[in-house]
């Protein structure tokens, strides 16, 4: 449903910009009784592990509140410094520090 995949990436990017995070890889499929998301989120690599875990809930429980259908997300917890690394074949999103 492109309406449905326009919301969920609009929702997306507003919640991450709120957060003060980015992320790529955002893919998504329809189960038939929910949308399963999956995404890698970036995190400076000096974040310590249960911060960047916190962050990644509270984008994974305000994405489910904001939309009206039911979703599973599926996060990756990733360093800025090595995205490049990585994954070379992506265009960074951000500027370089």
């Amino acid at each position: 449903d492109p309406d449905r995949a326009a919301r969920l990436a609009d929702a997306v990017e507003q919640i991450a910009g709120e957060l003060g995070m980015d992320y790529h890889r955002l893919r998504f499929r329809d189960t038939g009784q929910h949308i399963i998301v999956s995404l890698h989120l970036l995190f400076p690599r000096a974040t310590p592990l249960g911060d960047a875990h916190e962050l990644a809930t509270r984008f994974e429980e305000q994405l489910a509140d904001r939309l009206n259908f039911p979703i599973e997300v599926e996060s990756h917890l990733e360093s800025i410094e090595d995205h490049a690394i990585r994954h070379p074949e992506e265009v960074q999103r951000w500027a370089e520090p």
